[in-house]
């Protein structure tokens, strides 16, 4: 949970190409969730690409700054319709993530972008396009009569499914 007082970091969690990505916007190594955080430092930003207070769903970008020219061959790699996650974590006095850091984004990933500057500074952008592609995925679950009942005492509406497996229905006109 995110608590007054504590620092927030935003945590993310990209499948690239290359591999697994797990980065966070502190410096250095953050251990959480069985996994080695690697700081961006200053250098790192997550933001909404838009925001209203009826936009439910948003785009976030995730730029990385002061990137060497050497190591923006990570762009060759194509992490279109690759998925990518986004935190709000707080830190305890131990610089330990304190359960459970909120979920603000996933999503997949659309395209990233190179700017380099006349000094030779490099940022690459990750745009991720969050919300509506989790609506064709199917859910990963089946219900019975005993769960139905359970979440709506007395409904024995799925008492009727079986019934009408393989049921033949004749549509006609009324006179």
């Amino acid at each position: 949970a995110i608590k007054d007082g504590r620092p927030i970091v935003a945590l993310a969690r990209i499948d690239h190409p290359d591999g697994m990505v797990w980065v966070w916007t502190g410096i250095g190594t953050l251990n959480y969730d069985g996994q080695q955080w690697q700081g961006l430092g200053i250098l790192g930003t997550v933001m909404p690409l838009s925001a209203s207070m009826e936009t439910v769903i948003t785009d976030f970008e995730l730029r990385l700054a002061g990137v060497p020219a050497e190591a923006t061959e990570l762009l060759n790699a194509n992490v279109r319709g690759r998925p990518a996650e986004i935190w709000l974590a707080t830190l305890d006095t131990h610089m330990d993530v304190v359960p459970d850091p909120v979920l603000v984004g996933n999503g997949v990933m659309d395209f990233q972008t190179l700017e380099v500057s006349d000094d030779g500074d490099c940022v690459i952008s990750i745009t991720i396009i969050g919300g509506l592609w989790t609506l064709d995925q199917a859910l990963n679950q089946a219900w019975t009569t005993e769960e139905q009942i359970k979440i709506y005492p007395g409904d024995t509406g799925l008492d009727f499914i079986p019934s009408l497996v393989n049921k033949t229905v004749n549509w006609t006109k009324d006179p």
